[in-house]
């Protein structure tokens, strides 16, 4: 039961494939996925794996990946109140030099030690 609780709480394989692996059939992993202590001891591993992942060089990453997602709806906010308060968007040209302008910012050093 410890491999399986192991195997789920990775979460790369299907429940069929993690039974195999077990040598159980995917009808008792789906007994043992419904049990309390299987459940509190795939929630123990996955809290550690997590723990791990979040203290590792991946963390950061995590955390840039986050901040870039934010960016667009930033833009989207600016671009918005500048409508809402008659103020003239950049032209395409100028649109682009600073689509340009951000992507080196993403692409620099500065912008990945956030």
């Amino acid at each position: 039961m410890e491999q399986a609780a192991r195997q789920v709480a990775e979460d790369r394989l299907t429940d069929v494939e993690v039974a195999a692996e077990c040598g159980v059939t995917d009808r008792t992993l789906y007994r043992w996925k419904k049990r309390e202590e299987f459940i509190a001891r795939v929630n123990t591993m996955v809290q550690a794996y997590s723990a791990r992942v979040l203290g590792s060089g991946i963390a950061s990453r995590v955390r840039r990946v986050e901040t870039l997602k934010l960016l667009p709806d930033k833009m989207l906010s600016v671009s918005t109140r500048c409508t809402r308060l008659g103020i003239p968007l950049p032209s395409a040209r100028a649109e682009y030099a600073y689509n340009i302008s951000l992507t080196r910012a993403i692409n620099s050093s500065f912008f990945f030690h956030l």
